[in-house]
């Protein structure tokens, strides 16, 4: 299923980019650096903490303002070991891809605000002692589809380099719990904290420069 929606979403696009008028500008890459914090569920957020978010993205441009393209991108977070009985050394890594869509107010100006939306699915992969004590694999692994909205304010340093600053508010369908950890349960904590998929906000900088082409 989720390759129809790939394609499906990936036919729209080039739809609306042939049927432009305005002539296409030249493709780009994105590349952004942010500090996430965890906001839910109530487990992800209580024993959770961010450490990185690093996303790059490759863009074509169909308009002045339009663009779309494919991004990857991996997160970080640390496990809080005093707030639970269980010594884990447990971190989890968030690793995804899919398509992004974007649309930039001003082009044309040194400041501009880009609006853009990540679609795609990533791999929830949490490392820690109690997995490998219990099953003898380190690892536990979900996956879930991930829908991450951003807001860009940047600003051009030169005709084919900018800089900003970032916020993004990114939903990930897997749900965070003591099974990550191969854990029946946490201590601290009931098993309705568990439920639910996994929230996070970040905010920090990014890049954008445009690639040469030939004429």
């Amino acid at each position: 299923m989720k390759y129809v929606i790939s394609i499906l979403i990936l036919s729209g696009i080039f739809s609306l980019a042939h049927g432009q008028e305005k002539k296409m500008d030249a493709p780009f890459i994105k590349g952004n650096f942010q500090l996430p914090t965890p906001l839910g569920n109530y487990a992800f957020k209580t024993h959770m903490s961010g450490v990185s978010d690093l996303t790059f993205s490759f863009n074509l441009a169909f308009t002045k303002s339009l663009h779309g393209g494919v991004y990857l991108a991996h997160e970080y977070f640390s496990f809080d070991d005093t707030s639970i009985p269980e010594t884990t050394n447990a971190a989890m890594q968030i690793a995804g891809a899919g398509i992004t869509l974007g649309y930039t107010l001003s082009p044309e100006n040194k400041f501009s605000v880009d609006y853009s939306v990540d679609l795609g699915y990533c791999a929830m992969l949490v490392s820690s002692e109690t997995c490998n004590t219990k099953t003898g694999d380190k690892f536990h692994q979900e996956n879930g589809y991930n829908f991450k909205p951003s807001v860009s304010l940047e600003i051009k340093s030169s005709e084919t380099l900018s800089f900003g600053i970032l916020l993004s508010y990114q939903l990930v369908l897997a749900h965070f719990g003591s099974n990550n950890l191969c854990l029946n349960s946490f201590a601290t904590g009931l098993p309705i904290d568990s439920v639910g998929p996994t929230h996070i906000f970040a905010v920090g900088f990014g890049f954008k420069t445009i690639l040469p082409t030939r004429h």
